[in-house]
């Protein structure tokens, strides 16, 4: 019985491959996305904010129990427990500003609340915390120690399980308890250890200026300097200190010692590497305090895009701009700046950035400036160097032009051999602008009605063969017509569709020469002409024969204008053509008889580009401020593409180049001084026509800063009387240098008490002078801003001046009734009104007068008063209103303005007197009369 035999299916077997792998990739997805994220919490407060000096750290909530890689800048919440592994750093920054800093292999758990602050349990491991100055914060270490930290103070501790702990204090106070409950206030530049749980002992020296490990950044491997600080306990006041510094740490590598006597610290400069530090009072190693530094060596960063000088152009919002640079791994973001100016002052845009690269839009088209600046978790030696300033150019292209046929060029003839039966052509064409596609369309008749090929693409080239079947008339050839439209989608794009180029396919006829260079269209200038060769290929059978060049106006050379023989399938030095010109080559025989011409092509022999004309500066002077670019203009060149602009300075030496001006128009960052210009206008080489320069133009001009206004009165620092400032107006006055503006305005501030300046009055005028009213006395600023026709300030700069206080007038001398009079029955008979008199005050031309009894308690009580009394007395006509006691009657002299405004006051004058006198002791009426009852 014959057995029969199954095959498995090949498909079933790579199908069961490919799921099990996907569903192993699928799963190893989900186990790297969760091993990774970083789960932010709804059900929780933030408290503090984590982020990483250097590598990552790991975060438990306290009701889980999966560890989770934490992402820089993520949120903390109560219960909290952090871990750094070996060498990571990282610094927590909780609500109320403090700062805890946890070095490599720590473990700490956080709460934090309004009223309880923060409290840190330290579970192994070294930690900085700096207070905020109105936070409070404690620690509790794995010995049982707590150690109450108070405001605005800075400590460090190190708590390891099985080993002593300890706590510094570099700035402010603390507290610790023991877990036996010994306790120790610490005050800053105190250290101290914990033995057993219970015995804190205090040691003779405290590093306060470095933490026990720290990190720093140098650029291109400078050498950072490292400030050692300490503080000597009252028992080792008069020891010295030693300092060592080791490679390894034992010390068995010491690269540098010292013994200091007084000053209490020490500065390491430290090249690239690790270093262990340790610093103990002489004589007593035991109590050393230790510590390493790591200095890590970072390169600068570098910008990459846009590039130096580099021209941004697109029609498509060309404002928009792609910034990237060339980072650092220690870096935690960027400070990017855009600016109009080379030094970076007034920048448009400053924006912190994660990446290396970010997008922005500029406000205005023209001239920019870049930098950018790496911030760094690490302390960093010395000021972070922000990169070099970069400067590129935007431009919006006005006009958006057709696409530009390249290749082949219009009527162009292309041979090919009998023998290839698909020659092929190369189609290349350009376009202003980027993201777009092109139908490409090739015809064989020019109105495009026998299309042949026809599709829409991305690129801007395309290679086509040509089937024998569309070749035919192997004398004249197949001509064919193309054309490329673009759909861009922009609505100003009206101009869509490329002109229409012709090339004619025709085989190559052996007995026949053949043009080789230059190529059809081509152009030359007239003074180059003797440098161009001409060369051909001549045919087999007339290789040895000469051969005879003619150039004619028209194509059926119906008038010769030049003939020239050559023995040789080459030519050069010709002269005396001009003008659009059509050319071949024929063979000569024996007998001079012209056989089998080529065919003809043409060529232009133009006259050398005009140089351009310098329309700005108009005066030879231009003006720069604060660095900031000069502009030079000229009159367009037709048919340059682009312009060589070239700055010589006073040596003659190249100072700035911009070798590829498309406008009209560069500008320059030049340094006042006397400049000379060179300009030539440039044609761009193509397939069909070399390079074509202008000679040169050249102008002579000078930089110079502008001129800022320069203020006569008041001078700087002069003082002026306080009466004359309130009794007519303060004319300010200032002068013009070589530049002046149509308005100007001044800001005149005062120093308030605090320090702070108020802006009092802001005044414009059309002159160079103006005046303020009634300035009180103090100290004040005062400054014109004021800007050229040209937008440039030509501030004068802020100066100050004071205006003394005010002299007070004199005191006024009070004559009549005189001091303590006791007015008694018999005076009041005389006198049935009373005269108050007093001396007239120089320069006084108003008083206030005032009358006041006395009260039992001292105090005045108001009886009577008259305001802006003109003459030197008062007279009291109602005596009614007066009774026994004390009285006492004021007098203040005042000097009033005609509007009435108080320019002095002098200082009150007083007297008294007493009214006092006896009542009847029997009252008898005159005559009383009848006196009536019911």
């Amino acid at each position: 019985m014959q057995k029969k035999t199954r095959f498995r299916s090949p498909l079933l077997d790579v199908f069961v491959t490919v799921l099990c792998i996907s569903v192993s990739a699928f799963f190893l997805f989900l186990f790297w996305k969760d091993l990774n994220q970083s789960i932010k919490r709804t059900d929780k407060d933030d408290i503090a904010t984590i982020t990483f000096k250097n590598r990552i750290a790991q975060r438990k909530f306290e009701d889980r129990v999966v560890w989770e890689r934490l992402a820089q800048s993520s949120p903390l919440y109560n219960g909290d427990l952090v871990r750094t592994s070996d060498l990571s750093e990282a610094i927590i920054t909780f609500l109320d500003g403090s700062v805890l800093e946890l070095y490599e292999n720590t473990m700490i758990q956080v709460y934090y609340s309004e009223t309880e602050g923060i409290n840190v349990s330290v579970d192994g491991g070294s930690v900085q915390l700096d207070s905020s100055v109105t936070g409070k914060a404690s620690l509790a270490l794995t010995d049982g120690s707590v150690v109450k930290v108070e405001s605005g103070s800075s400590l460090g501790a190190k708590s390891e399980k099985g080993s002593l702990s300890s706590v510094q204090v570099k700035s402010g106070s603390a507290s610790l308890t023991t877990e036996s409950g010994s306790s120790e206030n610490l005050r800053g530049g105190e250290t101290v250890s914990i033995h057993s749980g219970s015995e804190i002992k205090k040691a003779p020296l405290t590093v306060t200026s470095l933490p026990e490990e720290s990190r720093l950044l140098s650029v291109e491997g400078t050498k950072v300097p490292v400030l050692l600080e300490w503080a000597k306990s009252s028992s080792i006041e008069n020891s010295d200190v030693v300092v060592e510094v080791s490679k390894k740490k034992d010390f068995s590598e010491i690269v540098e010692t010292a013994i200091v006597k007084d000053t209490g610290k020490k500065s390491l400069d430290l090249d690239s590497g690790s270093y262990y530090w340790k610093v103990y009072p002489k004589g007593m190693p035991e109590s050393a305090v230790s510590g390493k530094v790591s200095v890590e060596s970072v390169e600068p960063v570098v910008p990459l895009f846009p590039s130096k000088a580099a021209t941004l152009s697109s029609r498509e919002d060309s404002r928009r701009v792609d910034f990237n640079w060339n980072g650092n791994p220690y870096a935690t973001s960027y400070d990017l700046k855009v600016s109009k100016y080379p030094d970076m002052k007034s920048p448009v845009v400053e924006k912190n950035v994660t990446d290396t690269s970010v997008t922005l839009t500029l406000p205005e088209d023209g001239r920019w400036w870049w930098t950018v600046t790496p911030v760094y978790a690490l302390s960093m030696a010395g000021e972070v160097p922000a990169s070099t300033p970069v400067s590129f150019d935007v431009k919006k292209l006005e006009k958006i032009n057709p696409p530009l046929l390249s290749a082949p060029a219009d009527a162009a003839n292309i041979t090919y051999k009998k023998d290839d039966t698909d020659p092929s052509v190369n189609f290349l064409w350009k376009s202003e602008l980027k993201n777009s596609s092109y139908l490409f369309e090739l015809s064989e008749n020019k109105d495009f009605s026998r299309l042949i090929y026809s599709k829409e693409m991305e690129e801007t080239n395309k290679k086509l063969s040509f089937p024998v079947s569309l070749l035919s008339g192997e004398k004249e050839g197949s001509t064919f017509w193309w054309r490329v439209t673009r759909k861009s989608g922009d609505e100003l794009d009206t101009s869509p569709v490329s002109e229409i180029h012709s090339f004619t396919l025709k085989p190559y006829e052996p007995g026949k020469n053949r043009l080789l260079y230059p190529p059809e269209t081509f152009s030359v200038e007239k003074e180059k002409l003797a440098s161009l060769q001409f060369t051909w290929k001549k045919a087999d059978e007339y290789e040895q024969n000469p051969s005879v060049m003619q150039f004619s106006r028209t194509k059926d050379f119906s008038k010769i204008e030049k003939e020239v023989t050559s023995d040789k399938a080459s030519l050069q030095g010709l002269s005396g053509l001009d003008g659009s010109l059509w050319w071949r080559v024929a063979s000569l025989s024996e007998d001079d008889q012209k056989l089998l011409f080529s065919e003809a092509r043409r060529i232009s022999i133009l006259e050398k580009l005009a140089s351009p004309v310098f329309t700005l500066p108009g005066n030879t002077e231009l003006i720069s401020y604060k660095s900031s670019p000069v502009r030079l203009s000229w009159s367009g060149v037709a048919g340059a593409d682009y312009y060589n602009a070239r700055i010589f300075g006073p040596d003659g030496k190249l100072v700035s180049e911009n070798a590829s001006v498309s406008a009209k128009t560069a500008e320059f960052v030049l340094p006042p001084a006397n400049y000379t210009a060179r300009l030539s206008a440039v044609a761009s080489g193509t397939e069909n026509s070399p390079m074509r320069q202008s000679n040169w133009s050249e102008l002579n001009f000078t930089v110079r800063e502008v001129e800022p206004l320069v203020q006569l009165y008041p001078e700087p620092g002069k003082s002026l009387d306080g009466l004359s400032c309130l009794q007519k107006p303060l004319t300010f006055t200032w002068k013009e240098g070589k530049d002046s503006a149509l308005t100007y305005q001044v800001v005149l501030k005062k120093r308030q008490t605090n320090g702070a300046l108020k802006t009092v009055e802001k005044l414009t005028s059309s002159k160079m002078s103006a005046s303020i009213d009634r300035l009180t006395s103090g100290s004040y600023v005062w400054e014109v801003v004021a800007s050229t026709s040209s937008g440039f300030p030509i501030n004068s700069g802020e100066k100050t001046f004071t205006i003394g206080e005010v002299p007070l007038l004199g005191k006024p001398i009070l004559t009549n009734p005189g001091e303590n009079i006791l007015m008694d029955a018999q005076y009041l008979r005389k006198h049935r009104n009373l005269s108050f008199e007093w001396n007239e005050v120089p320069q006084a031309n108003s008083y206030n007068f005032s009358l006041y009894k006395k009260e039992k308690d001292g105090s005045l009580k108001a009886v009577w008063s008259q305001r802006n009394v003109r003459t030197n007395k008062v007279r009291l006509k109602n005596l009614t209103i007066l009774d026994t006691g004390d009285f006492v009657w004021k007098v203040d002299a005042f000097n009033f303005a005609k509007d009435g405004f108080e320019l002095q006051h002098s200082p009150s004058s007083q007297a008294s007197f007493r009214i006092q006198f006896a009542a009847p002791s029997k009252i008898e009426a005159s005559s009383p009369g009848i006196m009536y009852s019911d």
